[in-house]
Formats: C-alpha cells, sequence, structure tokens
C-alpha cells in the first residue's frame, strides 16, 4: 500500500490565495464546481430530455437513481484508491470519469447512451468527493474548516448557475449544450490538477477492506452518533430540496417564478454560508457550529411552514438555508479529523456511503407522504428528524466537551 509522506510537508503554507496550498485548493474546489454543476443542470433539463429521447418520467426518475447510488456507491472505493495508491490518481481517474459521463450526454440520442452517461457521472462524483476532500485535509490543518467550506460554496454556487446553464443551452440549441461547457472546464481542472499534484500517478490495485474500516469506524469514539447525525440530516436535506419549490407553490401560494426564485436563494446563501460555518468551526469548534447550524435550519424550517405572511415565508427559507448549506463544512471537517491519516480518504469514503444512501430515502418520503397527506404534513415529520439531530449533535458535543476537559 502506498501511503501519502505529503501532508507535512504540505500544511507549511495553508494559504488560500497563493502558493501549493493556494493551487490546489483552486483547482479542487473547480474541480467541484465543474462537476456538481453538471449533476444539478440535470433536473431543470428534464422535460426536455424526456421529449427529447421520447421517455416517460418513470424513466427519467430511474435515470437519476442510477446516477444517485452509483455516486454512493464509488465513495467509499474513491477513498480507497486515494489511500491506497495517491490522492493524484484518485482524483483524475474521477475527473476523466466525470468527462467520459458528460461527453455521453452531450451525444446523448437514445435513452441508453443517457442512461450509461449518468451512471459513469455517479462514478465520477463517488470517486472524485472523498479524494477531493482529504487532498484538502493533506493541505490544511488549522484552515481545514475554512477550506471545506469554500468546497463546499462551488456546490452551492453550481447550483445558482444551474438554472442559467439549462435555460440559455435549450434557448440557443438543444439541452446538450448545457454540458458543453462543463467538458471544458472539467478538461482544464485535470491538466491543472495533474502538474499542480505534488504526488505520483500510481497504478496497481487498491485493497477494498471494507470489514476493517467497518471495525475501525464503529470503535472509534462519538463517531457512530456522528455518523447518524449526518444521515438524518442528509435525509432532510435531500427530501426538502426536491419538493421545495412544489411546496413553496401548493402550500405557500407562491407562485411558479417566485418558487424557482427561492429555490434558486438557498444555493445562493449557501455561497455565503459554507465558508462563515467553515471559518466558525476552525475558531469556535466544529460540533458547536454543527448544532448551531441544525438549530438555523429546525428554526427556519418551523418559520417557513407555520408563517401566513410572505415575510415570514422568506425569513423562513433564508434561515433554513443557512441550516441545510452550513452543517456540512463543520461536519465533514469533525468526521474526517476522527480518522487515522492513513485510512482518512476511505473512511470518509464509506461514511459518505452509509449517510448518502439513508439520505437518499427522503425524496421518497416526501413523495409517498405528501401524496396522502399534504406537503406540509411531510415537511412537519422533517423538524421531528431536525430535532431529533439537534439533540443527538448536542450530546455529542457536550460528551467531547467532557471528555477533552482536564482532570
Amino acid at each position: 500500500m502506498v501511503v501519502s509522506k505529503a501532508p507535512a510537508k504540505q500544511r507549511a503554507d495553508e494559504t488560500f490565495t497563493s502558493g501549493h496550498s493556494g493551487r490546489i485548493l483552486f483547482v479542487v474546489t473547480l474541480g467541484t464546481l465543474c462537476g456538481q454543476l453538471g449533476f444539478l443542470v440535470l433536473p431543470p433539463l428534464l422535460p426536455e430530455i424526456i421529449t427529447t429521447l421520447s421517455i416517460s418520467e418513470a424513466r427519467a426518475g430511474f435515470a437519476l437513481s442510477v446516477l444517485a447510488s452509483c455516486t454512493a456507491a464509488f465513495r467509499y472505493p474513491g477513498g480507497r484508491i486515494s489511500d491506497d495508491l495517491s490522492r493524484t490518481t484518485a482524483i483524475v481517474l474521477g475527473l476523466l470519469s466525470l468527462i467520459v459521463g458528460y461527453g455521453l450526454l452531450a451525444t446523448a440520442t437514445r435513452y441508453l447512451t443517457f442512461l450509461l452517461g449518468v451512471s459513469f457521472v455517479g462514478i465520477g462524483l463517488g470517486i472524485y468527493v472523498p479524494a477531493g476532500f482529504a487532498q484538502l485535509s493533506d493541505v490544511f490543518e488549522r484552515k481545514r474548516g475554512r477550506a471545506f467550506g469554500l468546497n463546499d460554496a462551488a456546490v452551492s454556487l453550481a447550483g445558482v448557475f444551474a438554472s442559467g446553464f439549462a435555460a440559455v443551452s435549450i434557448a440557443i440549441a438543444t439541452w446538450r449544450y448545457a454540458f458543453a461547457p462543463i467538458l471544458i472546464g472539467l478538461a482544464v481542472v485535470t491538466v491543472l490538477y495533474s502538474g499542480w499534484s505534488s504526488e505520483p500517478h500510481t497504478i496497481q490495485k487498491p485493497t477494498l477492506e471494507i470489514w476493517p474500516t467497518l471495525r475501525r469506524i464503529a470503535l472509534t469514539p462519538g463517531l457512530r452518533s456522528a455518523i447518524l447525525v449526518a444521515g438524518l440530516f442528509m435525509f432532510v436535506w435531500n427530501g426538502t430540496i426536491s419538493f421545495l419549490p412544489i411546496v413553496l407553490e401548493a402550500d405557500r401560494g407562491l407562485s411558479r417564478g417566485a418558487s424557482n426564485v427561492a429555490y434558486a436563494a438557498v444555493f445562493a446563501v449557501g455561497v455565503l454560508a459554507t465558508p462563515l460555518s467553515g471559518y466558525c468551526g476552525d475558531r469556535i469548534g466544529s460540533l458547536p457550529t454543527v448544532v448551531t447550524a441544525i438549530g438555523s435550519g429546525l428554526v427556519g424550517l418551523a418559520v417557513l411552514l407555520f408563517s401566513s405572511s410572505t415575510v415570514g415565508v422568506a425569513v423562513g427559507i433564508l434561515l433554513l438555508a443557512v441550516g441545510l448549506t452550513g452543517f456540512w463544512p463543520p461536519m465533514s471537517s469533525y468526521l474526517i479529523t476522527a480518522f487515522p491519516e492513513e485510512h482518512k480518504g476511505g473512511d470518509y469514503g464509506v461514511v459518505g456511503t452509509v449517510y448518502m444512501a439513508f439520505g437518499s430515502l427522503g425524496p421518497a418520503y416526501v413523495g409517498i407522504v405528501g401524496g396522502h397527506s399534504g406537503y406540509t404534513a411531510a415537511y412537519g415529520g422533517f423538524l421531528l428528524v431536525l430535532v431529533g439531530c439537534l439533540l443527538v449533535a448536542s450530546w455529542l458535543t457536550l460528551e467531547r466537551y467532557q471528555r477533552l476537559r482536564p482532570a
């Protein structure tokens, strides 16, 4: 097994705008932006895709499920490749898979090609995400939360850009054109990262030691509770985001245009909230910041559901957006810091697989409960889940404080 020897050297500067750390932060974040932009542009393109490929809504939904499943399934292999071979090998492999996937989508004229394209995109995202976080963790230690926050801000920025990309591509040509600039961006990222990375490309068979990994995670103090919090929160995140425009229009009385603007506003808030929460995590601690983010999401969702005014709905969306987007940088920092240096890529990957798999049930829950009892009732269930998250995260914070307090 090849274990990276670079982290100690890489952390020497820990600057965001210059030197080796600044270059790595820029290129990894740019890769995140390009990869997630292609993923997030698919939902607004779906009506055109369904018409052009002559497929049903069910087959389109199945394709998105395949994408999500591949992303979750390859989180652990991606992390193990980054640990056993090198960060460079894993990240470039993820980028190349994304290029193949988006290339297939850009040329898809049949459903099978489209399905193959989203499969490669899911594989690429699954490999890239844990390897990218591990790479940033190698480069940053004192400023790790802020680095994760900037990387997560790229996801929010992709959400802001996605609707515009979809609208412009459809207006000037076809939905396939939306992937052309993404392909160019990914190619640039691949070239830049290969040139700037200090680790070599290593080609050999990685060891997928799943049972030792699960045993190590299970025996790490506080980690099971943190994974539970992450899984519950991902359940709320996926369910809330997937149906937010529909809920705002059907149950809160907003117009379709206003609902779409509110949806985009969640990601716009995230552009600022994610680096801010990462900064707070570095300064006051990851877990207290996680608790604050959950509390903001809980209050925001309650205000959104029970306010009778437009101003109240706007305030609710703002607080909900801060909570939903501000949760992940400090939580990711807490999780990856708990793992051994030589295993953090694979360990973070398998944890990501677990909480993403659980979170994937969120949209199904909203669809079932919303269809029978209304969307307000479904979102009311998310309030209870967030209360559970808040209690477990608060208990974990107090337990960690007591464990670290001098006797």
